[in-house]
């Protein structure tokens, strides 16, 4: 069987980079190698702030209208559980003929977790390569507001 986890490394890549195009005033940036649990995509502002994203690229959404958030592999913690990013940049790609653009939601996520805690998700499934990880499952529209 194809080890789909590594077919999708470079899938995974290709949206953290799409996501600098969409931040204004960014200095410089760098990037996890993707043996971080703490984020993404580290940017640092012209004024030196630092944000840390965690960059999702979902290819289910635009069918589904459903966006899963990981919050365990293999039994172990991970997604929004071991994130320190302040940030979801959530990318919904588009399955359509050239020319139609992802749709991006950059959301807090202090947001994402208070919809956990207020159980605002309708189910909780498993997901992920080998189906080895556990995902919050949310109606789109909680995100809409988001929607860059």
């Amino acid at each position: 069987m194809k080890n789909t986890f590594i077919a999708d490394l470079p899938f995974g890549k290709k949206y953290e980079e799409k996501l600098l195009h969409y931040l204004p005033n960014i200095f410089s940036h760098s990037y996890s190698s993707g043996k971080c649990k703490a984020y993404d995509v580290k940017v640092i502002t012209n004024e030196g702030a630092e944000i840390l994203y965690e960059v999702k690229a979902d290819r289910f959404t635009a069918r589904t209208g459903n966006i899963s958030i990981e919050f365990s592999c293999r039994g172990e913690k991970s997604g929004i559980t071991t994130t320190e990013a302040g940030y979801y940049a959530i990318f919904v790609v588009q399955n359509t003929p050239k020319g139609k653009e992802d749709d991006l939601y950059i959301v807090e996520t202090d947001y994402i977790r208070k919809l956990i805690k207020d159980s605002k998700y309708h189910m909780i499934m498993d997901c992920g390569y080998e189906k080895k990880s556990r995902c919050y499952l949310f109606s789109e529209k909680l995100f809409t507001g988001f929607k860059i």
